[in-house]
């Protein structure tokens, strides 16, 4: 998760934060438990006004107050719907302090900030830049149950949404500037979200990270290459940056850390992020180890993808699989599958980009370095 900035605060009634450039900016007033608990914690150009004044919509802008916010409120998310046909550029203004937020398209409900209310009552924010791909995954995110007059609402609020996102046009791997409306920045992500930062260069690496470094886990990149084979990187099968995969473990087996390379992504379609827990671990769960991918397109933009789930019986977990079959992009969405208990066969990856869990070889390892 990102870290939390402060809000600037030079106002009398607190700091004040303004959305510009959306069609149909939107607020989440949520607990403290990052859920929404009525409909009115909905705001949007439909109904554009949050009971305490908080959150006020006007036409294509939108208007926080943060400190009107009652005290059950302690995080706001701010986004926007839009065509998910089309980029999104969006202007924020935090009390003076501007940014630009992008989202790429495909993606019709982008989430562009969080602020959360610190146990001083002071005001901290963090860009995020994730997308929501349906209603359901809004009411998912935010643990709202969709009934009654919540569901109303976000019925109206939803209204008009494409039910088809169409995927943006890919450019020559020789261009040197990134397509508009991909992510710059680092991003963490949600179970089944999806961001995409440029591909600038045939070069980016993705690493396995866990705090409880006396557990033993391995990171395993399953590829599809652009002709449709597989194969897999790994510590028995270290793979190479100058000749086919074009994909190698460069960290050797550690623990702590453990890091693969691509030398060639243009070589590549499809890269599934993995991790196994060695016999030796016993029970517990990758989350509870405190594992996470990070992709890092190498000009400084990171994807993170934690875990969630607290899964103990499993070795296996599919984390993140990133879509390089755009040429100007590298898309990573957060999957977090996990075998079924106590099975060693590792998953398998297919030509379409489509995964299955206990579908691949098996081997074992009990533990230490190979």
């Amino acid at each position: 998760m990102r870290a939390l900035t402060a809000v600037p605060d030079h106002r009398p009634a607190g700091p004040v934060v303004e959305v510009t450039g959306a069609d149909r900016p939107f607020a989440l007033l949520l607990d403290a438990r990052g859920r929404v608990t009525s409909e009115f914690d909905l705001v949007f150009p439909g109904l554009p006004t949050h009971p305490s004044g908080a959150a006020r919509c006007a036409g294509t802008s939108l208007r926080l107050t943060l400190d009107a916010a009652g005290a059950g409120i302690r995080r706001i998310a701010v986004g926007v719907l839009r065509d998910p046909t089309a980029a999104a550029l969006v202007r924020l203004d935090i009390d003076g302090t501007p940014f630009t937020a992008a989202a790429e398209p495909g993606e019709p409900m982008v989430v562009l900030a969080d602020f959360v209310r610190d146990a001083g009552g002071k005001w901290r924010y963090r860009r995020a830049g994730y997308g929501l791909a349906s209603g359901a995954r809004l009411t998912a995110r935010f643990r709202a149950e969709p009934d009654g007059a919540l569901q109303r609402r976000l019925d109206t609020f939803l209204d008009g949404l494409a039910p088809a996102p169409i995927a943006a046009t890919a450019r020559p791997a020789s261009s040197p500037r990134p397509a508009a409306g991909l992510l710059v920045g680092h991003v963490s992500l949600d179970r089944g979200e999806v961001a995409a930062v440029p591909r600038t260069g045939e070069a980016f690496h993705a690493a396995l990270n866990w705090n409880r470094h006396s557990k033993d886990l391995d990171l395993y990149a399953l590829y599809i290459d652009r002709d449709g084979r597989s194969g897999a990187c790994y510590y028995r099968h270290l793979g190479s940056l100058t000749a086919p995969p074009y994909v190698c473990l460069t960290s050797g087996d550690r623990r702590g850390r453990e890091t693969i390379e691509v030398s060639h992504a243009g070589h590549l379609r499809y890269v599934l992020i993995c991790a196994y827990s060695a016999l030796s671990n016993g029970i517990g769960s990758f989350a509870s180890f405190g594992a996470f991918a990070e992709i890092d397109n190498g000009s400084g933009s990171v994807v993170q993808v934690p875990l969630h789930h607290r899964n103990r019986y499993s070795y296996w977990v599919a984390i993140a699989l990133v879509d390089l079959s755009a040429a100007d992009r590298i898309a990573v969405r957060h999957v977090e599958r996990y075998s079924a208990r106590r099975s060693e066969a590792r998953p398998a990856l297919y030509r379409d980009g489509t995964f299955q869990m206990d579908a691949g070889p098996v081997e074992f390892k009990t533990g230490g370095y190979a």
